[in-house]
């Protein structure tokens, strides 16, 4: 039997690995609940994956050239990303809703751009150099701040108000609870940081995975708590407040937070990317001072240069255009 090509390799990597994803997606749909879900998540990716790799090796596809290379390569697919169905809920449709979904659909936009961050780094394999790991680093500072801005507004405004009539004792956005998811994403977000500094002793490649095993753990988290919040906040404030209350109390709180920021000057600009323009409009007016308003074109060109040209830089594998950008690589 004449060995397999190495691009036909390639295509059954490509194949399988969107096989097994697929098969997690519909696991997704038919699992009770969240805690059974991130386990038979966990469990059906693991499974299927060890069956491609056993599969392959059975129909000799890795002999006929350099066999422990190219296996090599393959199992490197074994650690991508485990890309969870990401879904932005509607806004200005329920104020209810909107109490969460600015910074929820805002943080699941960023995660988005971070599966194609990683798709990226994950399709060059072992010859992904040092600038594109760099650039996600890069990248990966400014996703942190939104991140934090976003919770940290959360647990000193909007749940403050909440557990002023409301009680989250017992539920899963308790307090307790709250400060433990906090405490597992900081530690995570750390973690990821920490990476960076590998590149000096390991090749990029393994840099990669390092980082992969980090943001699978994180993005679980995240989302589950994101998730949380959505099963449980909207019908419970709808049953303990007005939208009077929300609007008069909570909303100006919301904003003087956001304006005592570090890095409001990279949050608005990011938080408004996917809204619609009448949605974006509305966001303004409620939120940008006068001041805020002329700056507003000026930050939205400084996120542009640094923030989404980093994403564009390994998305489409090529050097940074702006100068901005190119200063992740001289301060490495």
């Amino acid at each position: 039997m004449e060995p397999e090509s190495s691009n036909s390799i390639a295509e059954e990597v490509v194949y399988y690995n969107e096989a097994v994803v697929e098969v997690v997606g519909e696991a997704e749909e038919t699992l009770k609940t969240e805690e059974e879900e991130e386990r038979r998540l966990k469990r059906v990716y693991e499974e299927n994956v060890d069956k491609v790799i056993t599969e392959l090796e059975r129909r000799n596809y890795f002999l006929g050239y350099d066999q422990a290379q190219s296996r090599d390569q393959f199992l490197l697919h074994k650690k991508v990303l485990k890309r969870y169905k990401v879904e932005l809920v509607p806004y200005r449709e329920s104020w209810s809703v909107d109490l969460f979904a600015v910074g929820h659909n805002t943080v699941k936009t960023e995660i988005l751009d971070m599966y194609d961050i990683v798709r990226s780094l994950e399709d060059q394999g072992r010859e992904v150099g040092k600038g594109p790991v760099l650039y996600f680093c890069g990248w990966w500072s400014t996703f942190l701040s939104v991140v934090t801005e976003f919770l940290d507004m959360e647990d000193q405004v909007i749940y403050p108000w909440i557990e002023n009539k409301a009680d989250l004792g017992g539920t899963r956005l308790s307090k307790s609870n709250r400060t433990s998811t906090r405490r597992q994403l900081r530690d995570l977000m750390l973690k990821a940081v920490a990476q960076e500094s590998n590149l000096d002793y390991i090749p990029p490649s393994e840099v990669v995975l390092k980082m992969l095993e980090v943001l699978n753990e994180l993005d679980v988290v995240l989302l589950t708590y994101i998730n949380h919040v959505k099963a449980k906040i909207p019908q419970l404030v709808e049953e303990k407040f007005t939208e009077d209350e929300y609007r008069c109390d909570l909303l100006p709180a919301i904003s003087s937070h956001l304006h005592s920021t570090e890095d409001w000057n990279k949050v608005a600009p990011i938080t408004i990317r996917w809204m619609r323009e009448d949605q974006a409009a509305f966001w303004q007016s409620e939120f940008l001072t006068r001041r805020d308003k002329r700056k507003f074109s000026n930050w939205r060109r400084l996120v542009e240069r640094t923030h989404w040209e980093l994403r564009d830089c390994v998305v489409e594998r090529r050097t940074p255009k702006t100068r901005e950008a190119r200063k992740v690589l001289e301060g490495s």
